[in-house]
């Protein structure tokens, strides 16, 4: 008489196939978030060069750049976020003097903000005489 073969699998294929899953994840996952934050600052980068550019044009025309005080101000004829909306956007845009001993007719200090924390790059930052920059822990990781 012929013995009925089992169908399935046994606790211990099943407990491999987890182990398996857990090891990848564990590899996977810290260059997934690499990634994403990469691709948030360059979305940051771009969005610098095309206000200062913004800024640059404005000059131009008024001898002057202009000042955004706050992050994602509101009534501001220029783009105050980067990406396509506000709501998804991963840095929100400033612009500042220089310095308090420079005047706005004189230097402009284009600044991105996080929306995400990201303590290794932290804000963005160009300055009209050339000056880029950041703030985080790691400025490698910044232009």
């Amino acid at each position: 008489m012929k013995r009925k073969q089992d169908k399935g699998f046994t606790l211990i294929e099943l407990m491999c196939t987890v182990a398996v899953i857990g090891i990848l994840s564990a590899i996977v996952l810290p260059s997934y978030d690499s990634a994403i934050k990469k691709v948030r600052r360059a979305e940051g980068r771009v969005a610098v060069l095309a206000l200062l550019l913004q800024q640059e044009s404005y000059m131009s025309q008024t001898n002057s750049y202009f000042a955004i005080d706050a992050p994602g101000a509101t009534g501001i004829p220029f783009k105050t976020f980067s990406g396509d909306n506000p709501s998804k956007s991963a840095y929100l845009l400033k612009a500042q003097a220089c310095s308090e001993a420079l005047q706005l007719n004189a230097c402009v200090k284009v600044l991105a903000v996080p929306v995400k924390d990201d303590p290794e790059a932290g804000t963005l930052y160009m300055t009209s005489s050339g000056a880029l920059g950041c703030t985080g822990t790691q400025p490698g990781n910044c232009w």
